[in-house]
Formats: structure tokens, sequence, C-alpha cells
């Protein structure tokens, strides 16, 4: 049951930001998914560490080490940490405390998000979720690229990497 939450609490936070991400969602409705994501994201972390690590950092470590091996071959457990950045800096995006003018810094805060989303698939999904996964980045790239051939071309593409 506890891995269950854990699981389901993981998927709502990747749907959040999937979702937040597609073409075409007015900026209000964008901006409220970011947010509920950014925060279901610490509920994520505390319904892991509670049920699944029982409140034990060394526990939580360890766990996200054992997995990151199994997975790529290397013993380590320092996704945890890239983990918490990612619930200091998503916060940081979602709730507009980055001033808007510094669009750079949103851009490559959101590719660390992404980075984050794909190594946790990488770690943490089975076989099925993690075909699924891939099944969201599809519709999520499809949907940017639709955007950056359709209507606007290329000068829409150069228009939105300007801003």
């Amino acid at each position: 049951m506890s891995v269950d939450l854990v699981y389901v609490s993981a998927w709502l936070v990747a749907g959040m930001f999937f979702w937040a991400r597609l073409h075409g969602l007015s900026e209000a409705l964008r901006m409220r998914l970011d947010q509920s994501g950014a925060v279901l994201l610490w509920l994520h972390i505390l319904i892991a560490y509670i049920l699944t690590h029982q409140g034990s950092h060394s526990a939580a470590v360890a766990h996200v080490a054992i997995r990151t091996e199994e997975a790529v071959g290397v013993r380590t457990g320092m996704g945890i940490y890239a983990n918490f950045l990612t619930a200091i800096l998503w916060p940081l995006c979602a709730f507009e405390c980055i001033p808007s003018r510094s669009q750079i810094m949103r851009r490559m805060i959101d590719g660390f998000l992404w980075m984050m989303f794909i190594s946790a698939s990488v770690v943490f999904a089975d076989r099925v979720s993690a075909i699924l996964f891939a099944g969201l980045i599809l519709i999520i790239a499809s949907s940017h690229l639709f955007r950056i051939t359709g209507s606007g071309g290329s000068q829409e593409f150069v228009n939105d990497i300007r801003n």
C-alpha cells in the first residue's frame, strides 16, 4: 500500500508537470498546473520519507543508491539531493518568484526539471511506466513541434527563444 501511494503521488506530480507544458493551454491554467505539481512534489517527498523510509534520511539515500545502481550501474544516493533541489526550484518558477524578465533562468530551470523527470523514470519506473512516460514525452514534443511548424513558422520559434 505505501509503495502504491508513493508511485501514485509520483505519477500525479509528473502528470502536472507534463500537462502544464502542453501547447495551447491558457497561461492561467498552465500556472495553476505548475503550482499544483510543485506542491504535489513536496507531498510526494513527504509520503516517500514517511511510508517507505520511516522518516530516515539514511534509508532514503540508501534506497536511491540501490535503485540507481540497478538502473545505470553506479551506486550513488546523490539523486535524492537533486530531488531536493527540484523541490526548491520548481516552486520558485511556478509561484513567479523569479522575475519574469529572467526567461533564460526560467528555461534553464525548466530544462533541469525535464532532466529530473527523465532521470527519475529511468531509476524508479517499471518497464510499463517507462513506456507510458516515453509516450508523454512524445505528446509534449509533438505539441511543441506543431507550435514551431504551425501558423507562426520558424519566426514564431525564434521569437519564443528570444523571450
